[in-house]
């Protein structure tokens, strides 16, 4: 009982710390406010789209799950000269930025759906939505 009851404390963990890096964090970024009132704010469109957010929390951990299997895929393919190399920081960040990134704009994106009061970054001027300069 004590194993499953420490899985269940740390699988709500998770959760609290997947909502809060998120979507909690862009909320305070977009809209200047504390956490508490990005936390409201979350509950409050949580509240709304709740068959959005549990999809979205799935599809994390099921990605999550698939990029440490092709992380360990690559270690193993190397001989595990590659674990070497991931754990130096500055390669192993360099290395898994295409997957940070893709993660923190995925979170960022999801929430942009939801209207514009949620759009993160507006868009650069002269430039069309994705503030790329058009080229003819």
């Amino acid at each position: 009982m004590l194993g499953l009851g420490f899985i269940a404390i740390m699988c709500v963990a998770a959760l609290i710390d997947l909502l809060l890096v998120h979507f909690v964090v862009p909320l305070m970024y977009r809209s200047g406010i504390k956490v508490l009132a990005a936390w409201r704010m979350l509950f409050a469109l949580a509240g709304r789209h709740a068959f959005s957010f549990v999809g979205y929390v799935l599809f994390v951990f099921v990605l999550s799950i698939c990029i440490g299997i092709g992380v360990m895929v690559g270690v193993l393919l190397t001989c595990c000269i590659g674990l070497i190399f991931l754990i130096i920081p500055y390669i192993n960040a360099v290395a898994l930025l295409p997957i940070s990134y893709t993660m923190r704009a995925f979170s960022v994106e999801f929430l942009e759906q939801f209207g514009p009061e949620y759009k993160i970054f507006p868009p650069a001027e002269g430039g069309g939505e994705t503030g790329m300069p058009t080229v003819y």
